[in-house]
């Protein structure tokens, strides 16, 4: 408190020198006024100890960003009939038994639901997360 009355009180002083000695008397009466406040209050200032970098967990860019693409689905996906979501309910247990290598191969199976012209983006977008997929999985082993 004595901080903000002081540095008020500093502005007003050192108003009589203009913009420049407003803002000096303003510094000068906040500094004050801390030490002040400090003597009257104690010191406010706390040691806090958290996460540090050494203890963070790097993973590969490319670890596990093919996933929404199953996992990111509505529930029914997995249970509707028919084809549509056949390869979905593969990578879903693909992924349960640790059969990583196969998926690749799953999500490019999933192009031939977009066939036409106006969806060929989509179709693209799969074989690049396939490729992701494998890239992930070359690093994967790198890291092994």
């Amino acid at each position: 408190m004595a901080a903000l009355v002081l540095s008020v009180a500093g502005s007003a002083a050192g108003a009589v020198f203009g913009p420049a000695g407003a803002l000096a008397g303003r510094i000068a009466g906040a500094l004050a006024g801390n030490l002040i406040d400090q003597s009257l209050f104690g010191s406010t200032s706390r040691t806090v100890v958290g996460p540090r970098l050494a203890d963070l967990d790097v993973m590969a860019s490319t670890e596990g960003a093919p996933i929404p693409r199953v996992y990111g689905r509505a529930r029914a996906s997995f249970s509707s009939e028919g084809t549509r979501y056949s390869e979905m309910r593969a990578i879903k247990q693909d992924m349960a038994a640790r059969r990583f290598s196969d998926i690749p191969d799953r999500i490019r199976s999933m192009k031939r639901l977009w066939t036409t012209p106006s969806v060929r983006g989509v179709a693209l977008r799969r074989e690049q997360e396939a490729r992701l997929f494998e890239k992930g999985l070359v690093d994967l082993k790198a890291l092994a």
